[in-house]
């Protein structure tokens, strides 16, 4: 990839609502910073992935292992989102503890479909944000990114990953800039053209020979 190429990738990343740190994992109530994009901006009309999760955790007993949970969430009659865990526990009265958890969040389109794993992460139903401390995978159809910590806010969809950051490229298109169409010239109007100007035939000039 082109070093030309580097700012793209740092902003394309963001569109997805992912931040890349090359260092320590933020706090644990530490919120990702919302972006004002448009594009970043989540509907506030959708149903969160952390909405469905919180839910269903204030209902479970604590201390108590509840297996292959499956919560799905919905905006506008479609789903927007799936949790999944092959345990989940409550831990106590604000936090929830995962194990091989994968949340996936639908786009529009299958391509924008992004898919997190976390071999095990806790979930703090207060503020929405989850967090692991082992290494965790955010994928997508052109791209996979890897870290060895992760927070992640489930009301706006946005996190960030520290440690050993690794990101591979599968369509390398997408952070490339398609050239912009050069702008036509706008048709004259047949009533309004000028029509081009008749040269002026020459005058000769006047003789100098002297008369016999």
């Amino acid at each position: 990839m082109q070093l030309s190429n580097l700012a793209t990738l740092r902003v394309w990343v963001c569109t997805i609502g992912l931040v890349v740190l090359g260092t320590a994992a933020p706090a644990a109530d530490e919120k990702p910073k919302a972006k004002s994009d448009p594009k970043t901006t989540p509907d506030p009309t959708a149903v969160s992935a952390g909405s469905g999760l919180t839910t269903f955790g204030r209902q479970i007993p604590a201390q108590r292992p509840n297996l292959g949970i499956y919560i799905p969430s919905f905006s506008e009659g479609k789903k927007s989102s799936l949790v999944e865990a092959e345990v989940l526990t409550r831990i106590d009265d604000s936090r929830l503890q995962a194990e091989d958890m994968t949340i996936q969040l639908f786009g529009a389109d299958t391509k924008e479909d992004v898919t997190v794993k976390m071999p095990s992460a806790t979930y703090n139903m207060s503020n929405q944000i989850l967090r692991s401390n082992e290494r965790s995978k955010v994928s997508r159809a052109d791209f996979d990114l890897e870290g060895d910590a992760l927070i992640f806010d489930t009301t706006s969809s946005q996190g960030r990953m520290s440690g050993n950051v690794r990101m591979t490229i599968h369509d390398v298109s997408t952070l490339m800039k398609k050239p912009e169409p050069a702008a036509k010239a706008a048709p004259q109007d047949p009533q309004t053209s000028t029509a081009p100007a008749k040269p002026t035939p020459a005058t000769p000039a006047p003789s100098t020979q002297a008369k016999p």
